[in-house]
């Protein structure tokens, strides 16, 4: 079995990860041994800060909730709107508790295949077979 992977098997990772399989059945589709697969993930898949569409980057806990205004400022950036729409507030905020989402610490370590991709404004790991190789280029030189 090969531990490297070419581009053409990084695409049909990604779609299988996508697609949500484990990386056991990865492993049977790719003749790769699981632990490379999943290797390979953590190591190339990139973290993304983002919200989503309506959405500003918002890790509070309770910024669903919130109905506070203005905690940042002068210097915020939706001074009209409530602070769960603004990711500056969060450095102000007293009542600030950070969200994380845990299905980036256990397998498969990526945000590709989830389902609340769409309603989430946490910070996000994907993995990005272009990316990947770009990646694994520079550590290789």
């Amino acid at each position: 079995m090969s531990a490297f992977f070419s581009y053409e098997e990084r695409l049909h990772l990604q779609s299988n990860l996508k697609e949500g399989l484990s990386f056991k059945e990865i492993s049977r589709r790719s003749g790769k041994d699981p632990s490379t697969i999943s290797r390979e993930v953590r190591k190339y898949s990139s973290e993304i800060v983002t919200g989503y569409p309506g959405q500003a980057h918002n890790t509070c806990r309770n910024c669903k909730t919130c109905n506070r205004r203005r905690i940042c400022g002068k210097n915020c950036s939706r001074r009209a709107l409530y602070c769960k729409h603004c990711n500056l507030c969060n450095q102000s905020c007293p009542d600030y508790t950070e969200e994380v989402c845990w299905a980036r610490f256990r397998a498969p370590y990526i945000c590709n295949s989830c389902t609340e991709i769409g309603k989430c404004s946490l910070v996000k790991n994907f993995y990005d077979a272009e990316e990947s190789t770009h990646q694994s280029k520079r550590d290789y030189f």
